[in-house]
């Protein structure tokens, strides 16, 4: 159990009161015996509390500030697993997405840039730490990304200049005509069917006839 990443979305869950079977549901894998001591150590630390017997609510300042509760510097292994750690410390304020390691990054930097050529034109759809390992290279060829987290679009701003565009929109609203046609889409989209759909549908939008489509899918055992 990753602590950290499973606080914050404890915390993300009971903005609501949320019965424990509600949290168990949406915590896949998680062991109820441990859940249940963990829910019982949140609410000695003030983040969480019980609500009405059966539920449990967060603390207002754990939903305003959870930054300010866990300190991220902290656990060394943050750190060092979390590719591009310096310009995404904080978590995502909406979904609290995975962020790839510094080997997955490289790993995917480099099967990007075996298809790209020189010519090529590639997107990334909602890979922040991707975009920001390929515009510290020095590429000839164009990226760009699709990222509604505007904690972290700033900074990909300042990365990616003139010639890398980042485009601050939502998968689900951006019109396919604002980003243009790119010979190469790779993307990490969540598990769930309707987003996986929405990301491949405006995959297919944005690629050139006889572009690629690379897609980062954790395979469960």
């Amino acid at each position: 159990m990753n602590r950290p990443f499973t606080i914050s979305r404890i915390v993300e869950l009971c903005s609501i009161p949320r019965s424990i079977d509600f949290i168990i549901r949406n915590l896949d894998g998680i062991d109820p015996i441990a859940l249940s001591a963990l829910l019982k150590e949140l609410e000695k630390e003030e983040i969480i509390r019980k609500h009405d017997d059966d539920y449990w609510i967060a603390e207002e300042k754990a939903r305003l500030s959870f930054s300010e509760i866990i300190d991220l510097d902290a656990p060394p292994f943050i750190k060092r697993f979390m590719g591009q750690f310096n310009l995404f410390k904080k978590p995502h304020p909406l979904d609290f997405e995975w962020r790839n390691s510094p080997n997955t990054v490289r790993y995917l930097s480099e099967k990007v840039l075996q298809f790209a050529g020189y010519d090529k034109k590639i997107l990334i759809l909602g890979m922040p730490t991707l975009f920001a390992s390929l515009c510290e290279k020095t590429l000839v060829q164009q990226v760009a990304i699709v990222e509604r987290n505007s904690a972290v679009t700033g900074t990909l701003k300042v990365l990616g200049g003139k010639s890398n565009p980042v485009y601050e929109e939502d998968i689900f609203e951006v019109s396919p005509d604002i980003i243009g046609k790119f010979d190469i889409v790779i993307m990490d989209p969540p598990w769930y069917p309707l987003q996986f759909r929405q990301f491949v549908w405006l995959a297919s939008q944005c690629l050139n006839i006889c572009g690629k489509l690379m897609i980062s899918i954790c395979r469960r055992p």
